[in-house]
């Protein structure tokens, strides 16, 4: 058997039973073959049986059935080695994380991306620490970007924050890129909007700056035309 096949056997096996939600024991239970084949062949660079590798093989609707274990907030602890298994291998393509052109740069953007997230929320401090300052690139382009995100320049101290807390939730439904980018998006909301001088006016091609000025003889600021 191989990844594909196995695949193609779970996703057999999800139709016929059609669970509400599934898991590893589920699979032991329903499809032994497809599951001793994950937990022999399916590992993370640090060893783990890697989900994330399975669940994203799988259409949207059973990703959003996958229920992981839940367990007790990790205790933080420092390892450099766990975080070089997975970063040796990818070093020299980090600079995926700055721009990727291509659909191949993208998914290796995301698996490096999940694989930095599990050791984080395993509880490997170095691991945050090193994603938070790869995806910070990601988060100011987005903010840079577009306008609805601009808020987010009033709180700068914050970004980092948000980020981790992205990481710390995350599970298995959609992508993690989608999660984060809409975490942001909603949090944008609720902080005080961020208008500049050259910025345009709606609709116009005309910037805030050449129709707001003062009121010569009150020193009233005022929007002209």
């Amino acid at each position: 058997m191989d990844f594909r096949t196995c695949i193609r056997l779970l996703k057999r096996k999800l139709q016929e039973e059609n669970p509400k939600e599934f898991s590893g024991s589920w699979l032991l239970e329903h499809a032994p073959a497809a599951y001793r084949f994950i937990y022999r062949n399916v590992r993370t660079d640090i060893g783990q049986i890697d989900w994330d590798k399975v669940t994203i093989a799988l259409p949207r609707r059973y990703q959003k059935r996958w229920m992981r274990y839940h367990h007790k907030s990790a205790k933080p602890y420092e390892n450099q080695d766990e975080l070089e298994k997975i970063l040796s291998k990818q070093r020299e393509k980090l600079y995926v994380f700055i721009t990727a052109s291509s659909e191949n740069e993208r998914r290796l953007q995301h698996r490096i991306t999940i694989a930095l997230v599990r050791l984080s929320q395993k509880g490997n401090i170095l691991a945050t620490q090193e994603l938070v300052g790869l995806l910070r690139y990601m988060v100011d382009e987005w903010i840079d970007r577009y306008f609805f995100m601009r808020r987010w320049r009033v709180a700068e101290s914050e970004i980092d924050t948000a980020i981790e807390g992205c990481v710390r939730r995350y599970r298995y439904t959609g992508t993690f890129f989608g999660y984060l980018f809409k975490t942001f998006e909603y949090s944008a909301n609720a902080l005080k909007p961020v208008y500049s001088m050259d910025d345009y006016l709606p609709g116009t091609d005309m910037r805030r700056a050449e129709v707001i000025g003062q009121d010569a003889e009150t020193g009233e600021i005022k929007m002209y035309g």
